[in-house]
């Protein structure tokens, strides 16, 4: 229940909202206004989370796993960095550069060393065992999919009736409103 009630808000609730104020601001506003909205919208939250969440007692925090957290970050960020250079104009030799390669090889040494250490750490970043639980992988899988799906529609249909159909802004967000419902 929790979990679709994240699925239908945040992903929903979000995008209708988002496209919204992001179509607007775009088209007939000053397009950098988009980042001030989140000031904004904080604002409730906090309030709501101070209304509805009431403060426990304080417990002493186990130690923070930096070497996993930085193996994470070695992970992430050679695979981010080859998933937006691999195909760019100045990466000549795309998926063979060398470029490319140190960041394959980086984020294949992060990964490895990020489940090594993950798998001896009192307190992990991430519980590894969890993923033993069949049903908390599969849920896992399925957001996982839901969020590639999602944000590759939301992120490639905005830009295909903006620079293919040439909708502006304003009507590209309109269009993009039945996404979120």
């Amino acid at each position: 229940t929790a979990i679709s009630l994240y699925m239908g808000l945040g992903f929903g609730l979000g995008v209708v909202i988002g496209f919204l104020i992001g179509g607007y601001l775009g088209q007939d506003s000053y397009w950098r206004w988009i980042f001030l909205i989140n000031p904004v919208l904080a604002i409730p939250v906090f309030l709501l989370i101070f209304g509805f969440h009431h403060e426990t007692e304080s417990k002493p925090l186990p130690l923070f796993d930096f070497l996993g957290y930085g193996l994470f970050i070695l992970f992430l960020l050679p695979l981010l960095l080859i998933v937006n250079s691999a195909k760019q104009p100045w990466n000549t030799e795309g998926w063979t550069s060398n470029y490319i390669l140190t960041c394959f090889a980086l984020c294949l040494i992060g990964l490895i060393g990020f489940l090594i250490v993950e798998s001896k750490v009192k307190n992990p970043v991430i519980v590894l065992k969890l993923f033993k639980d069949i049903r908390f992988l599969l849920s896992c899988m399925g957001i996982a999919i839901m969020g590639v799906i999602f944000f590759a529609t939301a992120s490639l249909i905005p830009n295909y009736l903006e620079n293919q159909l040439l909708y502006e802004k304003w009507n590209a967000g309109l269009m993009m409103i039945t996404l979120g419902v």
